[in-house]
């Protein structure tokens, strides 16, 4: 039987990349308090040209798209900020993709104000290691039913459970 030690260069960058999301998720819950504080209905979060759209002018709607770029990396603004005509196609695909980007985050946005508009009963987001333990959890229990395997499946279970003990999943 083999001794297997799950990698320290892999737990680590599990650990950060777990972390980074679990801080966005924060993040994003004290923007949308920020957004409901100061009593901004979703239908701001429409383009002005739209029907639908109670934003309050082209110049608030200009200032959150400007205020979503800020965010963005720099090449991304480079990108922007080049005319459309002296790019090549890959940079105008990659433009492209970069306006997409502003619309969706906006979009996600207003999708957060319409989930929950007074934020009377905010949603705590689950964090990544609750997501990981319920993934770990559902697959463990999968293995458990196993039958006919080419291996000990008792033996599979320990070490599986041996990794969750490691990283806490539960």
């Amino acid at each position: 039987m083999t001794n297997f030690t799950f990698p320290t260069t892999l737990a680590n960058a599990t650990t950060s990349h777990v972390k980074a999301i679990t801080a966005a998720e924060k993040s994003a819950v004290k923007m949308l308090d920020v957004y409901r504080a100061e009593k901004i209905p979703a239908s701001h979060l429409v383009s002005p040209k739209s029907k639908d759209s109670t934003c309050p002018s082209q110049e608030w709607w200009d200032g959150l798209r400007e205020a979503v770029v800020a965010g963005f990396s720099v090449e991304e603004k480079r990108i922007l900020q080049a005319p459309t005509a002296s790019l090549d196609d890959t940079a105008k695909k990659e433009k492209a993709k970069v306006q997409g980007k502003i619309g969706s985050t906006i979009k996600d946005i207003k999708n957060g104000l319409l989930r929950n508009p007074d934020g009377k009963s905010p949603v705590q987001p689950k964090t990544g290691l609750d997501k990981a333990s319920a993934d770990f959890l559902a697959y463990l229990g999968k293995v458990q039913k196993y039958e006919d395997m080419p291996f000990d499946v008792v033996e599979m279970i320990a070490l599986l459970n041996a990794v969750g003990n490691k990283f806490n999943l539960k």
